[in-house]
């Protein structure tokens, strides 16, 4: 049985975890878009296939490096959000 101070614990953690269960969501989809971004510097990363598309001005290779981070992006986001939901059921049970 918890007293009242672990039970303020335990309900404080159920709070937290949602927000930075969101923040990783968000930090991640974030880095997939930095990581696109960064070959316009010549740093590599996932944009080498969009920039050299338009260097060479063929429309296939934007459309297919675009596609591909988009779905990178998207599958990112829709794992960490089922983590999310997985983690915050678990917390609601303890409680």
């Amino acid at each position: 049985m918890l007293n009242g101070n672990d039970y303020l614990k335990e309900v404080q953690k159920f709070t937290t975890s949602q927000y930075w269960s969101t923040g990783v969501r968000i930090t991640a989809v974030t880095q997939i878009a930095v990581a696109t971004v960064a070959a316009y510097i010549s740093a590599g990363g996932l944009g080498d296939l969009i920039f050299q598309g338009i260097t060479q001005d063929f429309g296939e290779k934007i459309f297919d490096g675009a596609v591909l981070t988009s779905l990178l992006a998207i599958v990112a986001d829709e794992g960490l959000k089922h983590v999310e939901r997985r983690l915050r059921a678990t917390t609601a049970e303890r409680l």
